[in-house]
């Protein structure tokens, strides 16, 4: 095809286009909606799919994970001494390094202070501290912004910010001061430690299973409380990755792992404990270990949202077809006169190509317009930060142009062209039946696609609906939270040698109360939804060498959020409470009968049962209810702490004025930062609520296209 006859294709192809506006409007916007929806599918499962993408060692980075069978624990904490051990006794393993939060693997608040130039003290608090060996560098590929990448993790003191970090701590300008060599206080739940900056990294991208506020040197706990840490064979408490050589039997070196764990650790358990070598890129898509850094994505939902991707595209190429061959009865004088003035199939052919080519060109236009407008929202509907114009779109449109463009446009091209000049302009071709057949069969699918759609969305929304709105055996409506002071002054291990000197009196809590809208008024360590704050203590060999989980309560807990009381009272200061499900493990038949008595767990202590109430789910309803034990909590320690007030309904503001004004009393520097518990239990449910959206949203996209 020469440049002339191109050229005049083109303005017969746009004529025809203008001419019919309403037909060419609808197989535009069904293209456009269609190429819009797919690509922010296909997007999304890239993006989620990227996950760990950007280590450069990515193929040979491994966690190293545990299934404790006689406690039937599968989780991503295991032995700290295993790591310096594996690589020091087995060549296979390049690199490694720990990665510990400081209560024992649990995320909590910690303060970092600094002096400024004027010895004014900058407090912040953060939650994301880990201790990590020099390795961390070495393993991953985290970009270090200040800092000697082989140094700033060796040695003890030693703390490397983020960028984040840094600019909460030392200012917006920090970029522009000598941050290496600054002298920081870190506190944490054991320790107080005066520690170096010695660098700063840029903050864990969107994308990674883990983020980090600080890196703490691993060394640093052996000046401090948690020295045990690196010495103990006795309990899972860290994270630990290696990098491995290239083309290693994962098989071998597994074993070898096992068979040094159990010879070397002394710990009864060990002997039915299997260790797994998990690959990088299995962690975040579908990992659900016990102590998981992040709530990790369904790769079987990927799929299925990667297929609705697939199916909207085609069902807007299948609209575009049916369409158009359908317009074919009113075009068929026009390709007869064609023939008749000497056109060849093959010129005609071109044109409709041309046809398709334009239509394709304006809903690829409108596609990412629609997207770049909408990218915002899209955002906030998936909670992640995703560019979803960028490089990567750009190429992927490079190649989904000329599939669109010969896909919705090659057969509609092929039929219109092949019509007989004498028959179409004797007004014949109503009887054609060429492609009556395939248009049935397209039509069909499409019918078949959208129901299918609709099926699929009925069922996610049922299974979503009975997860937001199952019993869960406790008050959820009504339940304001607000969290213990944020600023961390003193240790854990500080305020228990002092406790005994301190006045037991909790304003905020007493006047809260003493307020006619608030119901009850509780403080506790853990909440309902919250697993940072529930630490396991664990019974011996009489009790099958089960877990209970132990949460720190008053006794108004149980009046917060109505617990159901089956025996005795629930007064922690006068004994532990258990659930049903604890009582089970403890083997308790009569739950009258066991008020009163006695159990000891693996430690040799000795805990009173002072009551047992029903079972309900204090973690997800996902999750099997967990045994449960409830102890005094200690008044006077409000750091990761929880005020629940239970209110009464209606005139919100009014009440939560008067609470704020009660809070700022008691606690006048720190921020009054509340949320209301349905809502945080509910947060537990986020990416398969997110994911219903997406699915509900896309499927009607593309049940609208058909």
């Amino acid at each position: 095809m020469n440049n002339d006859m191109l050229r005049n294709n083109l303005k017969l192809a746009y004529r025809k286009l203008s001419k019919d506006r309403a037909f060419s409007l609808i197989n535009i916007l069904g293209l456009t909606f269609g190429i819009a929806a797919s690509v922010v599918i296909f997007r999304y499962v890239d993006f989620e799919r990227s996950y760990d993408d950007f280590h450069s060692n990515r193929e040979n980075i491994y966690r190293l994970t545990a299934d404790i069978k006689p406690r039937e624990i599968q989780t991503a904490l295991v032995h700290p001494p295993l790591g310096p051990e594996l690589k020091t006794n087995y060549p296979e393993i390049v690199n490694f390094t720990r990665m510990i939060l400081p209560w024992s693997g649990q995320a909590v608040q910690s303060t970092i202070s600094w002096e400024n130039s004027e010895s004014k003290p900058i407090k912040q608090s953060f939650k994301w501290g880990f201790y990590v060996d020099p390795g961390f560098l070495e393993v991953f590929s985290f970009p270090l912004t200040q800092g000697d990448r082989a140094s700033v993790l060796a040695g003890a003191n030693k703390v490397v910010l983020s960028e984040s970090a840094a600019n909460k701590i030392f200012g917006n300008n920090w970029q522009n001061m000598e941050v290496i060599g600054q002298q920081v206080e870190y506190i944490n739940e054991f320790d107080r430690f005066d520690l170096t900056v010695t660098g700063v990294i840029s903050d864990a991208p969107e994308n990674s299973h883990f983020k980090y506020d600080f890196l703490a040197s691993f060394s640093t706990l052996s000046t401090g409380w948690g020295k045990d840490h690196i010495e103990t064979w006795n309990g899972n408490s860290v994270y630990t990755y290696f990098q491995l050589a290239p083309n290693i039997d994962i098989d071998a070196v597994t074993e070898k792992a096992e068979k040094y764990l159990i010879s070397n650790s002394g710990d009864q358990l060990s002997n039915g404990t299997d260790l797994s070598f998990q690959p990088l890129k299995e962690i975040y898509l579908g990992s659900a270990l016990d102590g998981e850094l992040k709530i990790n994505a369904n790769a079987s939902y990927l799929t299925f949202l990667f297929y609705i991707g697939v199916a909207i595209l085609l069902i807007a190429i299948i609209n575009y077809i049916n369409l158009t061959t359908a317009k074919a009865l009113g075009r068929g004088h026009e390709v007869g006169l064609r023939k008749v003035l000497g056109a060849q199939r093959n010129e005609l052919i071109q044109q409709f190509l041309l046809e398709s080519l334009l239509v394709n060109a304006f809903a690829l236009t409108l596609a990412v317009i629609v997207i770049v407008a909408s990218s915002a929202y899209l955002n906030e509907l998936i909670g992640k930060r995703i560019v979803f114009i960028s490089w990567d779109l750009w190429k992927f449109l490079i190649i989904l142009f000329p599939v669109t463009v010969v896909l919705s446009g090659l057969y509609p091209a092929f039929v219109l062209s092949g019509y007989q000049p004498l028959k179409t302009l004797k007004g014949k071709l109503i009887h054609a039946k060429r492609g009556v057949y395939l248009r049935k069969t397209l039509v069909v699918f499409q019918f078949w696609v959208s129901i299918g759609l609709i099926i699929f969305t009925f069922t996610v929304y049922r299974q979503l609906n009975h997860m937001r709105n199952s019993e869960t055996g406790f008050q959820k409506e009504g339940v304001l939270i607000k969290n213990g002071p944020v600023n961390r002054q003193e240790t854990w291990i500080e305020h228990d040698q002092q406790k005994d000197k301190r006045d037991n009196t909790d304003i905020f809590k007493n006047k809260a109360a003493q307020y006619p809208a608030v119901k009850a008024a509780s403080l506790s360590w853990s909440i309902p939804g919250e697993k940072s704050s529930v630490w396991p203590i664990n019974l011996g060999p009489e009790y099958s060498n089960g877990k209970l989980s132990v949460v720190n309560a008053d006794n108004d807990y149980i009046g917060v959020y109505d617990l159901e009381l089956l025996a005795g009272e629930f007064n922690t200061s006068k004994g532990v409470v258990i659930n049903q499900k604890a009582a089970d493990m403890l083997k308790i038949d009569d739950l009258d009968e066991a008020i009163g008595k006695e159990f000891k767990d693996a430690r040799g202590r000795n805990h009173r049962i002072n009551g047992i109430i029903k079972d309900y789910h204090h973690y997800s309803l996902q999750e099997d209810i967990k045994p449960l034990m409830f102890q005094e909590n200690d008044p006077t320690y409000k750091l990761d702490s929880y005020y629940s007030l239970k209110l009464t309904s209606g005139n919100l503001q009014d009440k939560l004025k008067i609470i704020q004004a009660v809070y700022k009393e008691a606690y006048p520097n720190d921020p009054f930062d509340y949320y209301f518990i349905d809502d945080y239990f509910e947060a537990q449910y986020q990416s398969e609520i997110r994911l219903g959206k997406m699915f509900g949203g896309f499927s009607a996209v593309a049940i609208f296209i058909a």
